[in-house]
């Protein structure tokens, strides 16, 4: 997501919901079409991060439990 879609983002996030339901109102098919997607994009890309936090979580722990083997191993 560019820098423009991120400040419009955040400025729709920021706003209340009775501003929300006006601006709804007040604009045409396209405008809430791309806010949708805005939020769609913004929803994959936080899912992508955690997926990426999980993994390196995995990864540590996996590092850790290998050690732990050679330690077993090496009695």
């Amino acid at each position: 997501m560019n820098q423009f879609d991120r400040d419009n983002l955040e400025w729709y996030l920021s706003i209340t919901d009775q501003d929300r339901e006006a601006w709804a109102q007040d604009m045409g098919v396209e405008h809430v079409t791309y806010m949708l997607n805005l939020l769609r994009t913004a929803r994959s890309e936080l899912m992508c991060e955690a997926m990426d936090e999980l993994e390196l979580k995995m990864n540590s722990r996996m590092t850790q439990a290998r050690r732990v083997i050679k330690r077993i191993q090496a009695l």
